[in-house]
């Protein structure tokens, strides 16, 4: 997100994630931290959680919450 800012592209542009892919979805739960071997299975996220941190989070559309 630093970087949309940094560009210039606040508001311009969205940035959208899968949460049905399969790469960070482990045990029912979804590491977002997925890219580290070493991730805290205590940090993953459910689909509830997730969605609940979508919403709350600002500038993000509203067409797509809680899909």
């Amino acid at each position: 997100m630093n970087a949309i800012e940094k560009a210039g592209y606040t508001g311009k542009i969205q940035v959208a994630l899968n949460v049905a892919a399969s790469e960070f979805y482990r045990n029912g739960k979804y590491d977002l931290d997925f890219k580290k071997p070493d991730s805290d299975p205590r940090t993953w996220v459910t689909i509830s959680s997730f969605n609940t941190r979508k919403q709350n989070r600002a500038g993000c559309s509203q067409k797509y919450q809680g899909t």
